[in-house]
């Protein structure tokens, strides 16, 4: 069985990827010593591999008073921007090989440069809000934030 993967960023940040593939960055309210990052990792890995159903601010708001003393005060939680820039490059692709489109197509009806569209569904390019709406109605869809 696949474990959860905790690694360090900073004193304060941890990138955590769990079995099913899905990553975040967590921010602590306190530094963390760097005598104290392996044993973080670990308690972090064995609460996700323990506890974790899907939903982070949920799992830690259940978590016991011993587990959250053991890492400190949780400040955020955000998606890992790498792996957010792939899933969303992949979906763009499925959805433009599903309409039988060229990648040089979709560019040209979204005003964007052919090159950019192949680095954007590699998860190698990030764009703004407009361009990515401009794919989304392009390719039938909305961006929407669920």
């Amino acid at each position: 069985m696949m474990k959860t993967k905790v690694t360090y960023l900073d004193p304060q940040h941890f990138r955590v990827e769990t079995p099913t593939g899905e990553c975040f960055e967590l921010t602590f309210a306190r530094m963390i010593p760097m005598g104290e990052v392996e044993t973080m990792c670990e308690e972090l890995a064995d609460i996700f591999d323990s506890r974790y159903e899907g939903n982070v601010q949920s799992m830690w708001r259940k978590l016991p008073a011993e587990a959250r003393g053991k890492v400190g005060k949780l400040l955020c939680v955000l998606p890992d921007k790498l792996s957010e820039r792939e899933r969303i490059g992949r979906r763009i692709r499925q959805l433009r090989e599903e309409r039988g489109m060229l990648g040089k197509e979709l560019a040209e009806l979204v005003g964007i440069d052919p090159a950019n569209l192949s680095r954007l569904e590699k998860g190698k390019y990030s764009v703004g809000l407009d361009i990515l709406c401009r794919i989304a109605a392009a390719l039938g869809k909305k961006v929407e934030i669920d």
